[in-house]
């Protein structure tokens, strides 16, 4: 792979994963496991443990709705990219049989 082809790789990863672990709709984390540990009895450790739970789930759809976003945002970009590597990949395996 070429430098350019590296740079162009950099960038597209860049440009997917920009953005995707500051937003202020994650809950923190922290402050959940906290709750857990200060927790006393098992009700109160049941609820605790049930928020940490949802916080985490939050936290997941928050994260995957961002990617997706970045996805759909760059996705002629990514086709672009995967036909040239398809491309090579193909010109490779002619050259393998050829000789």
């Amino acid at each position: 792979m070429c430098e350019a082809d590296a740079d162009k790789e950099t960038s597209l990863f860049d440009s997917l994963t920009e953005g995707l672990t500051e937003s202020k709709l994650y809950f923190d984390m922290g402050e959940a496991v906290d709750d857990v540990r200060q927790s006393y009895g098992g009700k109160e450790v049941a609820m605790a443990s049930g928020k940490l739970a949802g916080k985490g789930l939050s936290n997941t759809l928050v994260f995957a709705g961002k990617l997706s976003f970045n996805i759909l945002k760059n996705a002629r970009a990514i086709s672009t990219e995967m036909r040239k590597e398809m491309e090579r990949q193909k010109e490779k395996r002619a050259k393998s049989a050829g000789e």
